[in-house]
């Protein structure tokens, strides 16, 4: 069970253990770009424990996601067109350390960003998030977990709001962990398209 915690209201504790890690451009963001943008009010990041260590972070920020003109209503699986830019949340970077990993807590990250959209005050329809060149085996990974690439883009969003109409549906599979929780829902998205007969 992972423990979130404002990386406001840490020290960060974070810092040390990423300096051991690999310096790639999301360990970057922590270390140095991290408390600029809180205080700019730009972007929010959270520390992640694991058994009281530090495990990893995640940051949020506001967002709008662009749509193809053409392509939304099937996108969306709305009946009437929406707003081609539609309000949402960035999962800006996310990064489990070394040693924490293969433990689904990735996927309970990306579990407690969603709950954390959803509760906000302000208007959100998506969680949004942008593959990284080089890792485009993701694009399958974040699929089985709900996730829809924009078409001919790097990204990718989790829409809240069929989350939400389905959430009651979740509610009646008894304690799922938050990784299988995601499964069960792409996989009635995947339902959900086949009877609209918009296949993905």
């Amino acid at each position: 069970m992972l423990e979130i915690k404002a990386f406001r209201e840490t020290k960060p504790r974070g810092v040390a253990t990423l300096h051991k890690e690999p310096k790639d451009d999301v360990c970057q963001f922590y270390l140095y770009n991290a408390r600029a943008c809180e205080n700019n009010m730009t972007t929010c990041t959270y520390d992640l424990f694991y058994k009281g260590k530090f495990c990893g972070f995640f940051s949020l920020s506001n967002f709008a996601l662009e749509l193809d003109r053409s392509d939304r209503k099937k996108q969306l699986m709305e009946k009437e067109n929406i707003t081609f830019t539609p309000p949402a949340t960035k999962l800006g970077q996310l990064y489990i350390v070394k040693d924490f990993r293969d433990k689904g807590l990735g996927a309970e990250a990306i579990w407690n960003a969603i709950q954390m959209s959803l509760s906000s005050k302000s208007a959100s329809r998506f969680l949004v998030l942008d593959v990284q060149n080089g890792k485009e085996y993701l694009f399958d990974v974040y699929a089985k977990f709900g996730w829809v690439r924009v078409s001919g883009m790097r990204t990718m969003f989790f829409d809240l709001l069929r989350y939400k109409i389905h959430r009651r549906r979740l509610k009646k599979i008894a304690d799922l962990p938050a990784k299988e929780e995601l499964k069960a829902f792409a996989e009635l998205q995947r339902q959900e398209r086949q009877q609209q007969r918009m296949p993905f």
